[in-house]
């Protein structure tokens, strides 16, 4: 551990970063939560595992965030009804793939994927814009 700390390097993309914040810490936990969340998605519908994730919007960790301090923090800002919606939205496609999943359309679902990752982006977008 010590030679790890001694040789340690910053990434070179990390270089220049503006430190955040630790109010929108959890901002950035969100992000990292819906990533986790779109893969644990993607192994269920490439069947590597029987695992879905939350389906509920309200009962994942950025929902129950979104809906406690989030609401809180940004309930006065005009973009956070949108992320909102943006979460919601997401947590439909999921539900909407493994429906079809499930009923054996594992084609059909597996073609939902780009669109959920295009939902996953544009909620993390305007999830970062709440950083400002």
């Amino acid at each position: 551990l010590v030679d790890w700390v001694r040789n340690w390097q910053t990434v070179p993309a990390w270089a220049g970063q503006t430190a955040v914040d630790t109010s929108h810490l959890p901002l950035l936990y969100a992000e990292v939560e819906h990533r986790r969340w779109v893969v644990s998605l993607k192994k269920l519908l490439h069947g590597e595992t029987n695992t879905a994730p939350v389906l509920d919007h309200h009962q994942c960790r950025v929902g129950i965030w979104i809906d406690s301090e989030a609401h809180q923090l940004f309930a006065g800002c005009t973009k956070f009804a949108h992320v909102v919606y943006l979460h919601k939205e997401l947590h439909a496609l999921g539900r909407s793939a493994i429906s079809l999943y499930t009923k054996g359309e594992v084609e059909s679902a597996l073609m939902l994927i780009p669109k959920i990752r295009m939902q996953r982006d544009d909620f993390l977008t305007e999830l970062r814009t709440l950083i400002g």
